[in-house]
């Protein structure tokens, strides 16, 4: 889902108040306005265990949304994304939204569905940030394209003559850099840890 920031310079928004102030403003009332109707079980989010159960998340101006896939919960989600719309002024960006379904749904539900957001329908995400969204029993497919990409970048270092210090500084910069953002979401395997070391201690 995405949402198209507010103007900062519109009517109503006082002096001295920077972009990014109410940027956090508008995702902190979006998130309880999606919180609040979960805890009344207005809509049920996705179900991880018997405690937790996530509704949604938040990324600078995206908004990933999980629903339960009846036409009550999408019909009452439908009024909520309305309600801040109306409220905050920004606009709603049909263009670079869309919604996935999981499980086995029947054709005429998802039709219904899909005409109370008005959203296409993808058959999944491939990536989000650079990252897959599911990677299920493919993860160590995941990351041997991480393995390669790296090993790419070293190799392509070994042809060029840098000193120590700048060896250090590619390391550091950009071939930690390479795994970080990637070992902040997922676990990464010890084994393809051991062999990254040893690469760039060949470097």
């Amino acid at each position: 889902m995405g949402l198209q920031k507010i103007d900062p310079t519109s009517k109503g928004i006082e002096a001295g108040v920077s972009t990014l102030t109410l940027f956090i403003m508008c995702a902190e009332a979006f998130s309880n306005l999606l919180i609040q109707p979960k805890r009344h079980k207005i809509i049920h989010g996705l179900k991880l265990d018997k405690q937790v159960i996530v509704s949604h998340l938040l990324f600078t101006d995206d908004s990933l949304i999980f629903t339960k896939a009846s036409v009550e919960d999408c019909r009452n989600q439908k009024v909520i994304v309305d309600c801040y719309v109306a409220a905050s002024g920004q606009i709603f960006n049909y263009e670079k939204s869309s919604m996935v379904f999981s499980g086995k749904l029947q054709a005429e539900q998802i039709t219904t569905i899909k005409n109370i957001f008005q959203l296409n329908i993808v058959s999944k995400y491939e990536k989000y940030l650079g990252l897959p969204s599911i990677i299920g029993g493919k993860t160590m497919s995941f990351f041997n394209e991480l393995k390669l990409k790296l090993l790419s970048k070293i190799s392509n270092w070994q042809h060029k003559l840098f000193s120590s210090d700048g060896k250090e500084v590619l390391i550091k910069a950009v071939a930690q850099a390479v795994l970080a953002y990637a070992m902040s979401v997922f676990k990464v395997p010890l084994t393809l840890c051991e062999n990254i070391k040893k690469a760039i201690t060949k470097f």
